[in-house]
């Protein structure tokens, strides 16, 4: 896993900005320097985002684990929306 966020660099933070930490995990910083966890993903091609919370209300590791938790959640939903749409093609053909 590439981690890039650090606590003392969260707490050390003096600029609003996008910070990736990798796998998805992204923590925005307000022009007020509060700061939340969002997870990003992409599904057939088009990217989402997904608010995992505020910091410090969610940890650093917490937000990782979050990550890590949606990120499994989006391939298998992927995954089976991939092969339901290839039965419905394997019946349309068949038909």
């Amino acid at each position: 896993m590439t981690e890039k966020i650090t606590p003392l660099f969260i707490k050390n933070i003096k600029k609003a900005g996008k910070y990736d930490d990798g796998n998805g995990l992204r923590l925005y910083v307000k022009k007020s320097l509060n700061k939340s966890w969002v997870f990003r993903f992409s599904i057939h091609g088009k990217r989402h985002e997904m608010g995992i919370g505020a910091f410090p209300d969610i940890s650093l590791k917490d937000a990782r684990n979050k990550a890590h938790d949606e990120g499994r959640w989006v391939r298998e939903a992927a995954t089976a929306f991939a092969a339901k749409q290839a039965a419905r093609k394997s019946v349309n053909q068949a038909s």
